[in-house]
């Protein structure tokens, strides 16, 4: 177990240097700022992925539910609207004369056609760095790129903060899930670079399409918490 944790450890290491890369180089502006009226274009229009208690904190705001075609109001996440490339919150006083639909399909658009390159290690993919890595889960195009990339058609991803994605292959060996599961773990714990919490859960992806949510197994879950308290104390 000791050296299944100094794996793990190294592994996530790795992880979080792309997530904080891009914050130290990149203004992502990732907390949607109140909302600010302005025109605005076509192609500065994103969605962006929020904990469902963000709405509480931001009534009016427009959003749907996760998955978009979802009649479900239960999942933890919710799928907000921002345009200046999502910094700001889109709601009835600032619409532009755009229907809700029209900003739902310009934001995916726009999303699907956002680039994210994808990397390879330790048999997970990568595609973090940018403050709109979350929210390629929307993407299709994206997640069948994740796949071909894991050669499966079917994928747990991790969006745990802003700005950080990660997935492996539903079928993975025992070990590299737990790496993975663990990796998840110590992420949604480790708040040092300021990026906000997205999903506690992992998100099950089969064809492209979103399945559902899976829980993180409860040894995974200790275990990070455990290499960031380790960490957080300088051990």
């Amino acid at each position: 177990m000791r050296i299944k944790s100094v794996l793990v450890f190294c592994l996530i290491i790795l992880v979080n240097f792309g997530c904080k890369n891009n914050q130290e180089t990149n203004d992502s502006g990732s907390n949607n700022k109140k909302v600010k009226k302005k025109r605005y274009s076509d192609e500065g229009i994103y969605p962006k992925i929020k904990r469902r208690g963000w709405l509480k904190e931001n009534e009016g705001a427009m959003y749907a539910e996760f998955p978009l075609e979802s009649k479900v109001d239960s999942f933890p996440i919710v799928i907000t609207f921002g345009f200046d490339n999502g910094h700001f919150v889109i709601d009835e006083s600032n619409k532009d004369g755009r229907t809700e639909k029209e900003i739902v399909d310009l934001a995916f658009e726009n999303i699907d056609n956002f680039e994210s390159e994808i990397s390879i290690s330790k048999n997970m993919a990568f595609a973090s760095g940018n403050y709109l890595s979350c929210e390629k889960i929307l993407s299709k195009s994206h997640l069948i790129n994740l796949q071909k990339e894991l050669n499966t058609n079917e994928i747990y991803v991790s969006i745990p903060r802003e700005m950080c994605m990660y997935a492996i292959a539903k079928d993975a060996a025992e070990d590299d899930m737990f790496n993975f599961m663990t990796t998840h773990a110590f992420t949604w714990a480790d708040y040092s670079y300021g990026n906000k919490n997205i999903c506690e859960l992992i998100i099950h992806v089969k064809d492209g399409n979103i399945q559902g949510f899976v829980e993180v197994p409860k040894e995974a879950m200790d275990l990070g918490r455990e290499l960031f308290e380790g960490k957080s104390s300088g051990e």
